[in-house]
């Protein structure tokens, strides 16, 4: 049982009849649970030690920050919206594929953390009383911040190479660490 508590708050000027500026923040929260998809793959205990926690996921967290307008013209004929936003995820919900005790499954797992930034507009023009037209554009840019691979594959390492062109290298670590630690470092690639 979880509850949660996912405040919003708004800012609005009236520049006049027509014209709105606001600025907006705001929390939402993606409930946790139990990935049903690993169940069909390989069990609700996939590695057999009597522990379930393997299919668990934790709730997503997400803080919205919104700057846009809404405007009516053109004796309301003519109406025009547009934002720009930026979204911070924590503990992200993402489907993986892994091996457990040797066979493959998909699995939800949580990611520490992910952005997206962006800007979306929309036009509606009533043209006549019996059409209209409207037209809209969103554009994004979306990045994992802060998400660790766990892989047997050099596949995988050369997906995230191929996937980030800018990037000169991937960092490697070594998951148990030879002494013992949590990982690793072993360079990059």
């Amino acid at each position: 049982t979880d509850n949660y508590w996912t405040p919003k708050a708004t800012f609005e000027y009236f520049w006049n009849d027509d014209i709105m500026t606001y600025t907006s923040w705001s929390q939402g929260v993606k409930p946790g649970g139990f990935s049903l998809l690993t169940s069909g793959a390989f069990g609700l205990d996939a590695n057999l030690d009597g522990d379930f926690s393997e299919t668990e996921f934790e709730p997503e967290r997400l803080d919205v920050w919104e700057i846009g307008y809404k405007t009516t013209l053109a004796d309301g004929r003519v109406r025009m919206n547009g934002s720009f936003f930026y979204q911070d995820f924590k503990d992200k919900q993402i489907t993986v594929q892994k091996v457990t005790a040797g066979t493959t499954g998909t699995e939800v797992v949580n990611i520490s953390g992910s952005e997206v930034r962006g800007f979306e507009t929309d036009v509606t023009w009533q043209i006549t009383d019996n059409w209209q037209t409207q037209v809209g554009y969103t554009l994004l840019s979306t990045e994992y911040t802060d998400y660790t691979v766990i892989t047997q594959a050099a596949g995988d390492i050369a997906r995230i190479n191929a996937n980030n062109p800018s990037e000169t290298c991937t960092e490697l670590a070594l998951i148990p660490a030879e002494d013992g630690g949590d990982s690793n470092s072993v360079g990059c690639v």
